[in-house]
């Protein structure tokens, strides 16, 4: 049956490289596209997503996972790399509802739907959670796994200890016993130098287990007094294929008060002194990183269709960084085209699934379109043709060209790459963009559309989402705000 199932899936193999784009078969014929990036390029499904591709990224000889990248997208994730998806179970997965790919050239698995996995892993960790808080604690937050990302924000407690009973120091003692026989164990193989041996991995397996039992027998003489619970929390991750807990991490805001309650008491007042103030923050951007992008992601899809009509600025913003670099190379540089030119379409597309709905965006597609038609089919005449167009139509040409390279992508709301360029063309993103719940207000707090409400003059819309559920605030405001000039700070020129 094994047989079966592998010369099966190797007539799918040999399917999928013949049905790729004749234009990329004719390429490795000649040995310029390498079979592993052709296996890659089976993941688009059509030609012209193919052809993209290769166009657009051939000429760096990309590693075939990076082609599998660009072509899968940043939403589709591999279940050998996620600890994630192994703790969940494809089969869980797959009950509830969730789509996958298998890996045609090799053994992995490509989950579509990230978001079912994160829902799955809240549902299985969710009895430790309520456990958790039922102790006493203020807060817990679940995380994929624990790393500095995760902590970093948070000041960790140091714990109290309990003294240890009789039962649990003869258990530390047997355990540091065994230790120690197993590790003369070790020293007296063959080789003890050959961490590879069979011996040696089940003398080293052992051991590590002896080390979580001690492990786990200080850490169940920590402890916490109810007062630092109500104001501290803690994590709950994967670790090792199963669920763990991290306890003891306080929030900036509660640094001051947990202060005091440490320092009231004898036991803890030297703890008191581990805590450091934080200092005064800046305020806290009222959009997400995320959303942050999908609106640079609209502004930047805008201006390339105000720079292309405009021939003078985008033969412009096509010097600027050549300029910049042979005559003043010291300087920073925060212009929003860099050189070689790198098309923009995926970035734009990723950071911003609904882009291609844009006005901007259709009118660049038409655009291309006619250049298509206007090109020779094979690359080799292009050269020659273009000798035969008139200086105006190659400022055109240059001009649409240039435009693809204009990335003003940013997630922070403070720094905007294309603000001098907006500026320069007279951009007004009310042509081109609307707040309505798919492009804005699903992304942003109850109190947020308030902020948004009182910012557009209408008062009376603070008063008609007050009490109301999510989904009934985001529809009575894109009915109300859909239509009125309101732009959020970021597509404002």
């Amino acid at each position: 049956v094994r047989n079966l199932c592998k010369s099966e899936n190797t007539i799918k193999q040999y399917i999928a490289l013949a049905n790729l784009s004749p234009k990329l078969i004719a390429l490795f014929q000649e040995d310029e596209v390498t079979l592993e990036q052709m296996q890659a390029l089976t993941c688009a499904q059509t030609h012209e997503h193919q052809e993209q591709i290769w166009e657009e990224y051939g000429y760096r000889n990309p590693h075939p996972n990076y082609i599998k990248k660009l072509i899968m997208g940043d939403g589709v994730g591999t279940v050998a790399r996620s600890p994630l998806y192994q703790f969940i179970g494809v089969e869980e997965y797959e009950k509830r509802g969730g789509s996958l790919t298998p890996e045609l050239f090799g053994e992995d698995i490509f989950i579509h739907n990230h978001a079912l996995m994160l829902q799955l892993f809240e549902e299985k960790a969710q009895p430790l959670i309520d456990n958790l808080k039922a102790q006493g604690w203020s807060w817990i937050h679940l995380e994929e796994s624990l790393d500095y990302s995760a902590t970093s924000p948070f000041q960790l407690i140091p714990a109290l200890q309990r003294p240890k009973t009789k039962e649990q120091l003869d258990q530390l003692a047997e355990l540091e016993a065994n230790k120690e026989g197993i590790q003369s164990a070790q020293n007296e193989l063959e080789d003890p130098d050959d961490a590879d041996s069979e011996q040696y991995q089940i003398l080293e397996e052992k051991l590590e287990a002896i080390n979580e039992e001690i492990n786990a027998i200080e850490r169940s003489c920590e402890y916490f007094t109810e007062e630092v619970m109500a104001l501290a929390g803690g994590f709950v991750y994967i670790e090792n294929g199963k669920l763990a807990s991290s306890l003891g991490f306080a929030k900036k805001e509660n640094i001051a008060q947990l202060k005091k309650v440490l320092q009231s008491s004898q036991d803890t007042a030297e703890s008191a002194n581990e805590l450091v103030s934080p200092k005064a923050e800046k305020p806290k951007s009222a959009h997400s990183e995320a959303l942050t992008k999908r609106l640079y992601a609209e502004k930047t899809v805008a201006l390339q269709w105000e720079v292309v009509s405009n021939q003078a600025v985008a033969l412009a913003t096509l010097a600027y960084p050549l300029v910049k670099q042979f005559f003043y190379p010291r300087t920073a540089n925060s212009f929003p085209l860099r050189l070689s030119i790198e098309g923009t379409s995926h970035a734009l597309l990723q950071a911003n699934p609904l882009i291609e709905q844009s006005i901007a965006h259709q009118e660049l597609a038409k655009l291309h379109d006619e250049w298509v038609k206007r090109l020779p089919k094979k690359e080799k005449d292009l050269f020659a043709h273009l000798q035969t167009l008139e200086p105006l139509d190659i400022l055109a040409l240059l001009s649409y060209c240039a435009v693809q390279g204009i990335n003003g992508l940013s997630g922070s709301e403070s720094h905007d790459p294309l603000k001098e360029l907006a500026k320069t063309v007279n951009l007004d993103m009310k042509k081109y963009w609307k707040p309505t719940a798919d492009s804005y207000f699903k992304s942003v707090s109850m109190a947020q559309i308030s902020a948004v409400a009182k910012e557009a003059g209408l008062k009376e819309l603070g008063a008609q989402i007050e009490g109301k559920k999510k989904a009934e605030a985001v529809a009575i405001a894109e009915k109300a705000l859909a239509d009125s000039g309101w732009l959020p700070k970021v597509l404002r020129s």
